[in-house]
């Protein structure tokens, strides 16, 4: 009986050993697979961190974007209203000049726009007040034209209308400040704000 205790005493060794080197294998890949996991872990927190600082720093680069845009928005309307004050405020001012300012400056644009041939001077009733007697006579028009001095109450905003049968061409200071607005918006800008 003695060998055959031997024997079971050997199996059982041998079954411990066994058993225990299957354990230390099984553990030694639970923590290799565990140290794997951790890895894939940090690397995928490390990737989702630099994702979040991306969008963190895009975010932040369109909001700065966003306020700069609406920064220069905000300046350029208020360089529009600026210049449409000034053109207003010119037109205004052309409009109250002194009588004898203000005529030279019709004799100029009739002497202008005038065509070569008869025709009417038509001017607001405030206006017509305004010239002195012959007034349209002593223009000085191209061609030999000639014209006759009218009050309208088709005309507003100082200036004239001329007629010519049934062509007029509206020189009414509105009318030319409209026409040369683009330019003279351009020009004003430039005066106000080229930088030197």
């Amino acid at each position: 009986m003695a060998g055959l205790e031997n024997i079971l005493g050997q199996i059982r060794a041998d079954a411990q050993s066994t058993a225990e080197q299957a354990a230390a294998q099984a553990q030694k890949q639970a923590d290799e697979l565990l140290e794997q996991a951790r890895a894939e872990a940090r690397e995928k927190s490390a990737r989702e961190a630099e994702r979040t600082e991306a969008m963190v720093r895009d975010a932040g680069e369109r909001a700065k974007s966003a306020a700069d845009l609406e920064r220069r928005r905000r300046l350029l309307s208020e360089k529009q209203s600026l210049i449409s004050r000034i053109l207003d405020e010119a037109q205004d001012a052309l409009e109250q000049l002194p009588d004898a300012e203000y005529l030279e400056a019709i004799r100029k644009l009739a002497s202008r726009y005038a065509l070569p041939e008869q025709g009417e001077i038509l001017f607001s009733e405030q206006d017509f007040a305004r010239l002195p007697t012959g007034f349209a006579s002593s223009l000085a028009l191209p061609g030999g034209g000639s014209l006759t001095a009218k009050a309208s109450a088709e005309v507003r905003g100082g200036g004239f209308l001329l007629r010519y049968g049934g062509i007029e061409e509206n020189c009414t200071f509105p009318a030319l400040f409209d026409a040369a607005r683009e330019e003279l918006q351009d020009k004003v800008s430039a005066l106000l704000f080229s930088e030197k």
